[in-house]
């Protein structure tokens, strides 16, 4: 329950057991989505400080991730 309070769920004790378990998996995928791109986002930071490609590429991936919002 905690965690689709912590997810923004106001009502969520009052949800029936079956949308309780449904959402419930909704935000664990989505915070295992937040944590793997956070992984790549580290990834590809650390690699740009190697190289000027790999620089402009997380440029280029954090502009389109701008334009997804």
């Amino acid at each position: 329950m905690s965690l689709l309070l912590e997810a923004g769920h106001p009502h969520a004790p009052r949800y029936p057991l079956a949308t309780v378990w449904t959402e419930a998996e909704i935000v664990r995928e989505r915070f295992a989505s937040r944590r793997k791109m956070d992984a790549v986002i580290m990834q590809m930071c650390i690699a740009s400080i190697a190289t000027k490609k790999a620089g402009k590429e997380l440029q280029g991936f954090l502009d389109r991730l701008n334009l997804c919002d």
